[in-house]
């Protein structure tokens, strides 16, 4: 893990027996997360840009988040990982892969592959296509035995 932010102290605080003092007065201070991390803020333009950035603030509980924020950055984690899919499940009616979520960690990122889904959605169907979640096949999801007796039909057996 790497730290995101540091703190110099002049001395520990110690307890007489000479080991960390966690509960001195004044405790140990805590570095600000994300100080120096933060790029120069950009607000976002677009909608899907201001609604990814409305779902961080939420979940983050930060008053601004600008285009070129990490998330991680910014203090996330796996776990607000998936408020913040369920969030966008809620804002946009599909779910969002988690491992996208991970490969997109700025609001720029994660709403240009937003509006990509989108447009892939749009062209489908245009096409008179149907339209289904990036990299599923458009068939129904099958038991493991629904899977076994398909297969053994196709074989022939």
């Amino acid at each position: 893990m790497i730290p995101t932010g540091w703190t110099i102290l002049e001395a520990l605080p110690l307890t007489p027996s000479g080991k960390l003092d966690r509960r001195a007065p004044g405790g140990l201070a805590q570095p600000d997360p994300g100080v120096g991390l933060r790029t120069s803020y950009a607000p976002p333009r677009t909608e899907a840009e201001k609604t990814v950035a409305v779902i961080w603030r939420e979940v983050l509980g930060l008053e601004k988040v600008g285009l070129d924020d990490n998330f991680f950055d910014l203090g996330g984690h796996s776990l607000l990982v998936t408020r913040v899919q369920a969030g966008l499940a809620a804002v946009c009616g599909r779910t969002i892969p988690v491992v996208e979520m991970f490969r997109y960690t700025t609001v720029r990122a994660l709403a240009g592959y937003l509006s990509s889904l989108d447009e892939a959605a749009v062209s489908a169907d245009s096409a008179g296509k149907r339209s289904s979640p990036a990299g599923t096949a458009a068939e129904p999801a099958r038991t493991g035995r629904e899977r076994a007796e398909r297969r053994r039909r196709m074989r022939g057996g």
